[in-house]
């Protein structure tokens, strides 16, 4: 084996070709010794090339290494390309277990890039978890970036529990940005339940803005659930401002229901 070794690493040493160099790369993580992660390190903190540099680096997360996660961090940490320190965010989301996930918390909260940020908190979002929704919540409360929120929103709704099923019905309740509220109801929508079909009408109804209803008669068909339709009916039978009521009357015709059908007719034979 360390013959084998010694072979590939001396071809990518000598080969011009970088086809090559990615598939030796490769082959030496398959290798798992400690002289292939060595050579692999060097290629990933220092090549000429950014390709070969992202493919080590990415190899290098599949080794599953007790020293994985802490060479990756370093690599990302000696970085300066953006793109490669996104890309690294991902392969130390490769790494199990809660020490990877401390880092790219790190990440998220002291890159100075606000897309690295962002990278690294959709990968924490793919954890689920409490530990998981809490940072994320606390980041959406200490940024003042509005790209960096809207996308919080969407990996908030990524963990996929109760906490942030509340969070985000509190935000699109009362965030002072209107855009913000609207993205938290959008995703509201695509968690199909009766019940947040009524939490959707909840604040449908305890709403003033025009905007905001219409998002969530959007929602309710997004929705999906046999509360939403009957939601979208209610509305269509009893609301009173004629943009919204036919807001109501488009969407309540792309659910496809058979209620929803005769509903229509009665409309038309009206």
């Amino acid at each position: 084996m360390d013959q084998s070794l010694d072979a590939l690493l001396k071809i990518y040493d000598r080969t011009q070709s970088e086809g090559l160099k990615e598939k030796l790369i490769f082959a030496l993580s398959e290798t798992r010794k400690k002289k292939a992660l060595d050579k692999l390190v060097s290629i990933a903190r220092s090549d000429g090339s950014l390709r070969l540099r992202k493919k080590a680096a990415f190899w290098i997360s599949q080794m599953r290494l007790p020293q994985t996660l802490e060479l990756l961090f370093d690599i990302y940490h000696r970085e300066k390309d953006r793109d490669f320190r996104e890309k690294m965010t991902f392969y130390i989301s490769q790494v199990r277990g809660d020490k990877a996930l401390e880092r790219l918390i790190q990440i998220a909260r002291k890159d100075p890039d606000p897309a690295v940020r962002s990278k690294a908190a959709f990968w924490i979002s793919q954890r689920k978890g409490e530990k998981s929704t809490r940072f994320l919540m606390d980041l959406y409360k200490a940024t003042s970036d509005p790209k960096l929120k809207e996308k919080l929103v969407f990996y908030i709704y990524e963990t996929r529990s109760p906490e942030s099923m509340n969070f985000l019905i509190q935000l699109a309740k009362s965030d002072q940005d209107v855009d913000l509220r609207r993205k938290a109801i959008f995703w509201i929508g695509q968690n199909r339940s009766d019940k947040t079909a009524a939490l959707l009408m909840s604040l449908y109804n305890s709403n003033s803005n025009i905007k905001l209803k219409e998002r969530i008669i959007h929602a309710l068909f997004e929705n999906q659930s046999k509360r939403a339709i009957q939601e979208l009916i209610g509305l269509v039978k009893n609301e009173k401002d004629p943009k919204l009521r036919k807001k109501a009357i488009f969407w309540l015709a792309q659910t496809g229901s058979d209620e929803a059908a005769e509903i229509l007719n009665d409309i038309i034979n009206e």
